[in-house]
Formats: structure tokens, C-alpha cells, sequence
């Protein structure tokens, strides 16, 4: 019974062409009429053979077999007797199919619907006409072999995942693109380098997220924000100068990244969450803004970061922590809260000056900071939070001003804390 509802649903099939969803086919190629155009056409894709599979499955293969490896689209088409122009590119038309490795689009080409080319994994030759103003999403996500692509001036818009996990291995963005969607080049991990033209005030987030091979990436000084995860993961991009227009850096954005010494200009005014969490090749820090709007974790995890310069108001929670080669710090006087766990388990800290600006230390800042045995207190009003030197093992006696509030537990029960009367 079931066999035969299956070749009922087949025959079905076979008898309405709209059911396939063209209209006619031509050479291989399946077309319905556009609405939108009048006396044009639209690609739907390619001719499609349906078979039942040995466990009963409906399958499509892809017909003729000449359509497989090359698709040639025609500028004009003819049937019963009328000729139409080829205008459109229908969403999804050559979604998945894997064995297509050119295609040939025709100037007579106006749009190109989302999807089109997606997981075309196997195509290496497209051409994006210059009658093409949109890059539509995920356009050409998934098309791992395509190493190069010409995008023409024509186009205004890519959006949103169009290149997403493509083989690309450079790529320029001309400048008449005025809007650039989220993650275009997600996970295209043979990308080395990037040349953007666009007058774009906003990098969006996650654009070059995951290109573990990029190592340039150029952009116009009209760039203001930097998206979060813009350059997470991309290992292999080692340096990074800020142009003065840059005022924000989004949530994450270098994360994971092979960034090895980075500069904050007073020109940014702000540092998101994570902002280079992970950076396991970043040595050096320099941050130089009072008014900074400053986010938590954003060094946390930086293996190898050895210095760290602070100009900051205050230093947020976890935002060196796990820093573990991390050995020197000088903190501006500028900086008035160190919040909790600030520097926490940052095993190589010898000694600390803290500056008659600050005026509270937040619980767990210091904690487990090993080889930290000297810390010069300010003579000036300080208020230290619970277990803020805890772990430090190396800290065997400190000098405490009579100024400076101190919780019980503020160090280890080991250390001597000597309260000295106020100089000045």
C-alpha cells in the first residue's frame, strides 16, 4: 500500500509542471514567468529527474547530465512560439547542488534571488553581472571551492551570511556598497586578505569572524564601530591599528584572535564585554582614555600578555583575570575602582603601586596573584574589599596606611599587616 501511495504521489508529479514549481524547461534549465517584468522570465533552476530509492525514498537527481558541471543561463528564452528575457534568478535555484562547478549569468539579469548559490560546494567560475545592485543572503554560503569573485560597482547591498564558510581567499568590497550585512564572511577560513572601499560607519558584527588565515584587512576611515565578534578566532591577524574615527568596539570582537600588542586610543571612547578575551599571542596592553566605557573580561585569558599600561577610570570586574604571565602593571592616576576579581590568578604579578586616585578595590582583584610580594599602599582614603589579596603566597608583610579601610579577610591570615600613621 505504501508503495503504491508512492507511485501515485510520482505520477502526480510528473503530470503538473507546477508542481515541480516552473512553468517550462529549456535545455535543462526550468523557468517560470516573472512577476515583476512584463514578457520576462526568472530561473527556477535545473531540470530535476525524481526516482524512488531502494528504501522508498523520493529522490531528485539533477537532468541532463550536461547541466551537472557548466550552467549557461540564455539572455532570452523562446516557448510556443514567444520569446522572454531572462531577468531573475529565483531564491534558492541552485540551492545544494554540489557537482556545479561554472555558472554563467547574462547582463539581462536584474536580481538574484537569497539562497541562489548556496552550498554550491564544488563551483569555482560565477560572474556577478553589473545590471546587480544586491548581494542577497547566504547568496553564496557554502561555496567552499569558490577562491575568487569579482564583485562590480553596481552593487549597493551584500547582506547578511552571503559569503559565509566560501573558499574566498582575498576579497574587495567596492565602494559604492552602502550597506554590509552580518557575518558576510563568516567561517571563510581561507581568507587572507580583506580590502573594503565601502563608506560604511559600522563593521558588522561577526564579519570576519573565524577567518583563521586573515592577516590583513583594510577599511575606510569612515568605519566608527567595530562589531562584536567582528574578528573573533581570525589567529592569524597579528596586528591592528585603530584609525582616529574608530569610537567603538563591540562585545568580543577580537577574541581568540593573534592580535600581539594593542593600543587603545583616547579616540575610543568604548570597550565591549570580551573584547580580547582569549588573545594567546597579545604581550602588551595600552589603554588611554579616563572616560573609557570599559568591559568586563575584556584581557581575560591572555596567556602570554606580559605588560599592561592603564589609563583608565576604573578597571572592571575580571578584565585581567587568568593573565598568567602577567608582570607588570602600571595603573595611571587616573584609575579610582579596581572592581572584584580585576587581576585575579594572575600568577606572575610581583609587585603593585596603587595610586592615591583609587579609592576602592573590589573583593577577589588580587586573589591568587602567587609571586606578588610588594604592594605600595597611597597615604589617601582606600577602601579593600574581602579576600582581594587571598592566595597571594609571596605576600609575607605589608605596610598599611591608617587612611585605608580594610575587610578582615583581605589578606591571608599569614601576612602581617602593619598599619602605619599618615605622613603628610
Amino acid at each position: 500500500m505504501r508503495y503504491f501511495k508512492l507511485l501515485l504521489l510520482l505520477f502526480c508529479m510528473i503530470i503538473s509542471n507546477k508542481a515541480l514549481g516552473y512553468n517550462f524547461e529549456v535545455d535543462g534549465i526550468t523557468y517560470d514567468y516573472s512577476s515583476d517584468y512584463a514578457n520576462a522570465v526568472r530561473v527556477v533552476g535545473l531540470k530535476q529527474n525524481i526516482v524512488i530509492n531502494s528504501s522508498g525514498i523520493i529522490e531528485y537527481t539533477s537532468m541532463p547530465p550536461q547541466y551537472i558541471v557548466e550552467v549557461n543561463i540564455p539572455e532570452k528564452v523562446s516557448v510556443d512560439s514567444k520569446t522572454y528575457d531572462v531577468v531573475e534568478i529565483s531564491y534558492a535555484a541552485f540551492d545544494g547542488m554540489s557537482k556545479i562547478k561554472r555558472i554563467f549569468i547574462p547582463n539581462t539579469i536584474k536580481y538574484i534571488g537569497e539562497f541562489a548559490f548556496r552550498h554550491c560546494s564544488s563551483l569555482v567560475d560565477i560572474n556577478i553581472p553589473d545590471s546587480i545592485t544586491t548581494i542577497g543572503r547566504s547568496m553564496f554560503e557554502g561555496c567552499s571551492s569558490l577562491t575568487h569573485i569579482d564583485i562590480p560597482n553596481s552593487v549597493k547591498s551584500i547582506a547578511a551570511d552571503a559569503f559565509k564558510n566560501c573558499g574566498l581567499e582575498s576579497i574587495s568590497i567596492p565602494e559604492n556598497v552602502i550597506r554590509l550585512g552580518e557575518e558576510v564572511f563568516l567561517s571563510c577560513v581561507n581568507l587572507t586578505k580583506a580590502q573594503l572601499l565601502c563608506p560604511i560607519k559600522n563593521l558588522p558584527n561577526g564579519t570576519f569572524n573565524y577567518c583563521k588565515k586573515l592577516e590583513s584587512v583594510e577599511f575606510p576611515s569612515s568605519v566608527e564601530a567595530i562589531g562584536e565578534y567582528c574578528f573573533s578566532e581570525c589567529k592569524s591577524l597579528k596586528s591592528f591599528i585603530f584609525p582616529s574615527t574608530v569610537k567603538d568596539i563591540g562585545d568580543g570582537a577580537f577574541s581568540f584572535s593573534g592580535i600581539e600588542d594593542i593600543d587603545i586610543p583616547m579616540t575610543i571612547i568604548s570597550l565591549g564585554k570580551s573584547s580580547f578575551y582569549g588573545c594567546d599571542n597579545l604581550k602588551s596592553v595600552s589603554i588611554d582614555n579616563p572616560s573609557l566605557r570599559f568591559g568586563a573580561f575584556a584581557f581575560k585569558d591572555c596567556d602570554k600578555l606580559e605588560r599592561a599600561n592603564i589609563n583608565t577610570s576604573y578597571i572592571p570586574d575580571r578584565a585581567f583575570e587568568d593573565c598568567i604571565n602577567l608582570t607588570e602593571v602600571k595603573l595611571s592616576e587616573t584609575v579610582e575602582y579596581i572592581i572584584s576579581e580585576a587581576f585575579r590568578n594572575c600568577h606572575s604579578l610581583d609587585s603593585l603601586i596603587i595610586p592615591e586616585s583609587v579609592v576602592e578595590i573590589g573583593s577577589y582583584a588580587f586573589r591568587n596573584c602567587k609571586s606578588l610580594a610588594i604592594i605600595y599602599f597611597p597615604e589617601t582614603y582606600l577602601k579593600i574589599g574581602k579576600s582581594v589579596f587571598m592566595g597571594c603566597t609571596s605576600l609575607k608583610r605589608v605596610e598599611v596606611p591608617k587612611t585605608i579601610e580594610v575587610e578582615y579577610n583581605s589578606f591571608d591570615a599569614n601576612v602581617k599587616v602593619k598599619r602605619t600613621k599618615v605622613t603628610k
